[in-house]
């Protein structure tokens, strides 16, 4: 059994590359499970569409440049050393993959996107460790989870993620008055 679990671990250590994302607030390093592989489009397609018009050449584009949504695809692996353990842990990761939250990825974890799980993950046995695929539909801009503090009477330059609509919120210090305080986007 020491043998086996000396190489079992030497192979899955070879696999990975300590790449992790968090989901819903739940790393994936808690549920022992190791990113093999991460895709996501690095721009969003926008909402136009081409219409096909018959006996006419080429196509008219409704222009729509409104953003939509992106996806990535996260390529995974846990270990297990018997089957039934294998089929726990791919129910908590069923668990922990519904519904929609926060997605952060180790390469940028100062953001996160709002997603949702697109398709339904299929289990590969690999004998010492299992592999799934898990695909996920993202709001098209990432959000900053930065969070500033700026002295009264001061001016300061955020620079967002894309050109879309930030979100601010103020704390005002208790007797401060907010007359005078200026903001503009």
């Amino acid at each position: 059994v020491i043998q086996n679990n000396i190489y079992h671990n030497a192979v899955w250590k070879g696999i990975c590359n300590m790449q992790w994302f968090s989901f819903k607030g739940i790393s994936c390093e808690s549920l022992d499970i190791e990113v093999m592989d991460y895709k996501a489009d690095i721009l969003s397609k926008d909402k136009s569409r081409y219409i096909t018009v018959p006996n006419r050449a080429g196509s008219i584009i409704a222009e729509d440049n409104t953003p939509d949504d992106i996806y990535v695809t996260v390529k995974c692996a846990y270990p297990y050393t018997v089957k039934s353990i294998m089929r726990q842990t791919a129910r908590r990761i069923g668990t922990w993959l519904r519904g929609t939250g926060q997605l952060i990825f180790w390469d940028e974890p100062d953001k996160y996107r709002i997603a949702r799980l697109y398709n339904a993950p299929q289990l590969i046995d690999k004998g010492a460790w299992s592999e799934f695929q898990a695909i996920f539909r993202c709001q098209p801009y990432s959000v900053s989870v930065d969070t500033l503090t700026v002295p009264l009477n001061s001016v300061q330059t955020l620079e967002g993620t894309a050109p879309n609509a930030g979100i601010i919120s103020f704390t005002i210090p208790e007797n401060t008055s907010p007359d005078g305080i200026e903001v503009s986007c």
